[in-house]
């Protein structure tokens, strides 16, 4: 009984551990995979799974009506205090926005979507450029008389603004 033991005691000791050729393939699989992660998250990336078309109702006319005001939004926007101009090219129905924004040269718009809140249009504007770094725009769209007022936030210094813009003729 004590050979038996000796010899599962001495096979369990000839077993060599992983080698450190594999663990390192193992370590850089996995530094892959949080950089995939962190990539994604720092890019706005949202993982959604797709909805069943057999649970989503169907889109009533009060939904399409609301929706028409996004087109509405689409185009040129001047700000009443200089050369600043918000362009708006798209905004779905999901609340994504293509915008870009001139002062007057182009910057980098990080983010941008419209919400819905208390019956009030609001346009979201990050953005993300030199001397803009969480610079934003919070904007309430006023259909009746095709402006957009609210505030600017100016991160560099800390200082935020009440701003109008006109749509451009």
């Amino acid at each position: 009984m004590k050979n038996k033991q000796r010899n599962n005691q001495h096979k369990k000791q000839q077993r060599s551990p992983p080698t450190k050729g594999k663990r390192w393939w193992w370590m850089i699989g996995v530094l892959l995979v949080l950089l995939a992660t962190v990539v994604m998250l720092w890019q706005g990336e949202r993982l959604t799974l797709p909805a069943s078309p057999s649970v989503s109702p169907p889109a009533s006319p009060a939904k399409e009506k609301d929706d028409a005001w996004q087109e509405r939004l689409l185009g040129r926007w001047l700000r009443s205090d200089g050369n600043y101009v918000i362009e708006i090219r798209s905004a779905a129905s999901d609340g994504k926005m293509e915008v870009f924004y001139f002062n007057p040269n182009p910057i980098h718009v990080g983010h941008a979507e419209w919400q819905q809140k208390n019956n009030r249009f609001m346009v979201v504007v990050a953005l993300s450029d030199v001397n803009y770094p969480g610079s934003t725009y919070t904007l309430e769209f006023l259909e009746g008389e095709d402006r957009m007022r609210g505030t600017y936030y100016q991160a560099v210094e800390k200082v935020s603004f009440d701003v109008e813009f006109v749509r451009e003729k």
